[in-house]
Parts: structure tokens; sequence; C-alpha cells
């Protein structure tokens, strides 16, 4: 893309008018201190032409961030160099960074006064980042001379995208339910079935564990060949992110964070233990993505949770009719949601008459009590993980509730 300059030459033109004016008087009028007014001002009118015509010849600006993936929380650094076979003296450059970070840095503000150097490399730093989707636009470079009499803008268009994932929290204590729908007593245990349990083979994908591949069938040389269990092909795991603005109403940003942060970490979980997992994003432009579980469709995940906002306007139960959301047998339905509400009741109960398994995770408020758990949700009969800290392996280690009961 081509550069786009902006010349402010008021100066240069009033003094080359000034000028003029005082040859006028020495040819005409004579004397020293015409003289001294004509020869002082052609002085300064040429060396302000040098400085006009030549302070951005030969300058080359370029921009070197860090890391273009992050996840929430982490930083980033921004490195500007600049470049120019030689610098005119008396004269001040600027270097400024446009993006939507520009106000974030660490400097205050991505603004620096270059020095009369032939080659300068200025760093700044932007830390805390949350999670969203950050554009760098252009560099714009002013100069001019001490005098202030001229200015010129140089806009050099450099466009980079830098996407904040949501945090991702290592999980290791989440225990799937598992129970007869019938009682009031239920039990949990891990969800992850015998490995013994093979039903086929499948071709070697990055991630596989070196225990998994099959050596005999692999060595008939129709490619490496991977064990494939029963559990892996059984089960699916559906996370559904309740994103209803009016759920979302007087609480702090942060609950919604912690959300999108908590879908990412379970996602995570189930597509590192093979299961295969898809996704319903419920708000202004729903979104369903299907089923995997390879590590690419987890970078899928985190790229679909970067724009996501608390902007629904649906009821829950509206997406209880999705295509993905078809009971069959060993898919499991994971609501997360902050409010223990009438649409969420409608939806995990539409679902139940459907005879689906259904998990609900209730992203609690951190400052405020939580109301107890009400008397209709007992007859759900469903785990309720109740996520009250930052720290979700610490809230799943203290277990679901089912109805009243700790479990």
């Amino acid at each position: 893309m081509s550069e786009v300059i902006k010349r402010d030459a008021s100066g240069l033109l009033l003094l080359t008018g000034l000028t003029l004016i005082w040859a006028v008087m020495a040819v005409r009028m004579g004397g020293f201190v015409s003289g001294f007014l004509f020869y002082t001002g052609l002085i300064f009118t040429i060396l302000e032409a040098i400085v006009y015509f030549t302070c951005f010849r030969g300058l080359s600006v370029s921009r070197n961030i860090s890391q273009h993936r992050l996840m929430a929380g982490d930083h980033i650094r921004v490195s500007l160099t600049c470049a120019r076979h030689y610098f005119f003296p008396f004269t001040w450059f600027t270097l400024r960074d446009l993006s939507d970070l520009k106000d974030q840095c660490s400097i205050g503000e991505a603004e620096f006064l270059v020095p009369n150097e032939k080659n300068v490399k200025l760093d700044y730093s932007v830390y805390n980042l949350q999670r969203g989707r950050y554009h760098f636009n252009q560099l714009e470079c002013t100069g001019g001379d001490l005098f202030g009499l001229v200015r010129r803008t140089m806009t050099i268009p450099q466009p980079e995208t830098v996407l904040v994932y949501p945090r991702v929290q290592p999980i290791t204590h989440w225990n799937s339910f598992a129970g007869n729908p019938g009682s009031q007593k239920q039990t949990y245990k891990r969800n992850w079935q015998d490995p013994s349990a093979v039903t086929g083979l499948r071709n070697y994908q990055v991630g596989d564990r070196l225990q998994q591949i099959h050596w005999k069938a692999s060595a008939r040389g129709q490619g490496m060949k991977v064990k494939e269990f029963e559990h892996e092909v059984s089960c699916e795991y559906v996370f559904v992110l309740d994103q209803r603005e009016q759920a979302y109403r007087g609480l702090p940003p942060e609950v919604f964070e912690r959300a999108v942060s908590l879908l990412a970490s379970l996602t995570n979980f189930t597509i590192q233990h093979r299961y295969f997992t898809s996704m319903l994003l419920t708000g202004a432009h729903p979104h369903y993505l299907s089923a995997g579980r390879n590590e690419e469709h987890f970078v899928r995940i985190l790229k679909a949770l970067v724009d996501v906002k608390p902007n629904g306007r649906q009821l829950l139960q509206a997406f209880s009719h999705q295509s993905g959301l078809q009971w069959r047998k060993g898919k499991k339905v994971v609501l997360i949601s902050p409010g223990m509400d009438a649409p969420c009741y409608d939806f995990l109960n539409d679902l139940r008459r459907k005879k689906a398994e259904a998990e609900f995770f209730w992203i609690a408020d951190l400052s405020r009590s939580s109301p107890p758990l009400q008397q209709k949700w007992r007859t759900l009969h469903l785990p309720v993980w109740k996520i009250d800290q930052n720290s979700f392996d610490m809230a799943l280690r203290g277990g679901a509730w089912v109805g009243s009961v700790s479990s």
C-alpha cells in the first residue's frame, strides 16, 4: 500500500514572501538593514526548503510484534525500527504507532521523539491484554524544523492483527455425571473408560501418544496407524455458552470472561482426552461449531471465542432444537451460564425430556453471596457445578450439586 503524505508549507510560503519583500527593499532603498534582512531571510528560506523537501527522503519504518496469538493476561512487545540514509540538523521527527492499543502501552501512548540518528529502534510493551481482536493499522511519521515553520506528516499503512484468546486453565478433577436419572442420590466416576477397549484403527495425528500406535498395522506399509478406543467414538461433548444479554445484566464483566475461559478450559480437557467436542454460541449471531477432537479443532474453538459478547436475545430453549443438540447415545450437553433462572431451567428440562445427558456449570458472582439451589432444580437430577473462584480446578475439586446434595 502506498504512503500518504500531508504537507503544511504555510510557514515556508510566508518566509518566502517576506524574503521577496526584503529583496525589493534592498534593491530600491539600499542600506545595511534591508540587505541584512534579505540575506537572513534567504538563508532561512533555503534551509526551510531543504527540510521541507528532504524530511522523509530515504526513510523506512517497520513494526515487529513479539507474538500475534496469545492468551488473556499475557503481554506483547512491539519494536519500531526507523532507518534513513541521512538526517538534516535542526529538525525534529516523531513516530506514532496507530492501533487499538495505543492508549494501553507501557509508556502511556505509542508516540516517540526519534533522535537524530541513522538507525533507531524503539520498543514498548502492552501488559495484561484482555480477550479480543486488536488491529495495528499504520505508522505515522511527523517531522519539521525547530522554528515550527514547516511540517510534514507521512502515514505508512502496515496492517496487522493480534488475537487474544481466552485464558485456558489446566483441569484435572472434572468427573462426569454417571448415575440413574430416577434416583435421588447420584454418583460420579471418571468419564475416561478402560483404555484397553480398542474398537478400531485410524491414521496417526499430531499429538497422539506413543502408546497408542499400533505397530503391527503400521508395519504393513499403509502409513502410521493408531488405536481407536471405544470411549473416543461413542462420546461427544456439546458445550453451550449462555450469551443472553439479560443473564449478565448487573453483573461485572469478569463473570462473562470467566465463563468464556471456563469453556475454553473444558474443551481443552475433552480434546486432550480424544473426545469429540462441539460448541454452540448463543449470541446475536448464533454459531454452531461441529464436532472435532484434534489440536486444529481446538484452535478453531479459541478463534470463535475471541469475539464473543453477552449480546444474545433469544431464549436458550430455542436452541434445544439445533441439529447439533439432537440426542443420541453418548452425547452430553454442557451448559455454562451465570444464572439459575427460568430460561436455563427450561433449556435443561427440555433436554431431559429428550433423555439427553446434561451438566450445568454455574458461574457465580464473586462479589456477592450465592443463592441456595432452588427446589425445582432437584427434579432435573443433573450435576450443577458451582464455579465460585478463579481457579477452575479448585472449584471442581469441591464436587457438583445434585439437588441439594454436594457429591
